[in-house]
């Protein structure tokens, strides 16, 4: 399947971007639980390969964490950190 678009030249511009700062690939992801109100996640690019075909794309994304999520605050200590008396 041709789209008209070279897929490399795309991905090498994609790339050349992400590394200079100069785009921004933030995807937040709505959380929905049934125990509380749903939590929006953010997750971002780490890395990714191109080539000319679109299965030759992988992608790499991992979770932003700015704060302590609220599940780790309900634990009180934080798992190994001095507890003074």
């Amino acid at each position: 399947m041709d789209c008209g678009v070279d897929l490399c030249k795309y991905g090498q511009r994609e790339q050349e971007l992400h590394e200079e700062c100069l785009s921004s690939w933030d995807y937040p992801l709505k959380i929905m639980s049934y125990e509380k109100e749903a939590t929006v996640k953010s997750w971002y690019l780490v890395s990714f390969t191109y080539g000319s075909s679109p299965s030759d794309w992988h992608v790499v994304v991992e979770r932003r964490v700015e704060k302590l999520d609220e599940d780790f605050n309900q634990i009180g200590a934080v798992p190994g950190s001095w507890v003074e008396d």
